[in-house]
């Protein structure tokens, strides 16, 4: 499935009513931006960057691209000249430092790096019983096209039996990189029909910028479990904000 395949008119996020910090989905309109160290998927935006399968050329090329973004002001022969110093002298031919790299980049990515993770199926058994209770719990529909305006863009997942080769820039981009890291999982996890939004930052995101309210216009339902004990269905119903008296309740 390509990246830019539409995505659903409506994405859900299944969630629990008996726990306190997803109340506030509904409650205070707010949704929780996970840092990637967060994840129970330990490969989960934790693809490494493949160094070691450069060919010299390949490593030649990529620090005369960074010389050049460097020092702008140099010649070709001096890029030229830096880029053969350092690539006879490639740290990323050592095993050590390639691991030592890879940890010190995700504690980096993630500290910057938010995801809300949604589904476009809200009739997702697997959902129902791993994130909303055993279908105990309820499950909110956003208006995806305001959704991701407002945070910024999404896209679906793309699912794999062997996670794609993330190689350094020049030869990938930047946003190629990116775009495998965040939107690509292992096979197993493709009953989620997964869909993400997500928030990027130059410095450390903080907990307060996780914590996103969201505008009124970007919920579009709220469906309520069928195993719900009816005192937790009326506990949410009188749990919405006034400013939401509209939202659409669907009982299963």
């Amino acid at each position: 499935m390509p990246y830019n395949t539409p995505y659903p008119t409506i994405l859900y996020k299944y969630r629990d009513w008996d726990r306190t910090l997803h109340k506030s989905i509904i409650t205070q309109r707010e949704v929780y931006l996970a840092p990637p160290s967060s994840f129970t998927d330990e490969d989960d935006c934790r693809i490494p960057i493949r160094f070691d399968l450069l060919s010299r050329d390949d490593v030649f090329k990529k620090y005369v691209f960074h010389s050049k973004e460097d020092n702008p002001n140099w010649t070709r022969s001096q890029h030229r000249t830096h880029a053969k110093k350092m690539t006879n002298n490639n740290p990323f031919k050592n095993s050590t430092y390639i691991e030592i790299f890879h940890k010190g980049f995700f504690e980096d990515f993630s500290s910057q790096f938010g995801v809300l993770s949604l589904t476009g199926n809200p009739e997702n058994e697997r959902m129902w019983i791993e994130y909303a209770n055993n279908h105990q719990g309820f499950c909110i529909g956003f208006n995806s096209e305001i959704l991701f305006k407002y945070l910024g863009g999404g896209r679906v997942v793309r699912y794999y039996h062997e996670l794609p080769i993330i190689y350094p820039t020049p030869k990938h981009s930047v946003n190629t990189q990116m775009n495998l890291e965040i939107y690509s999982k292992k096979i197993q996890y493709i009953e989620e029909e997964e869909y993400r939004t997500h928030r990027f930052s130059n410095d450390l995101l903080t907990e307060e910028e996780r914590h996103i309210i969201l505008p009124v216009e970007a919920f579009n339902c709220l469906i309520l479990g069928r195993d719900m004990t009816p005192e937790n269905k009326e506990d949410i119903k009188n749990s919405i904000p006034e400013i939401m008296r509209n939202l659409r309740i669907i009982e299963i």
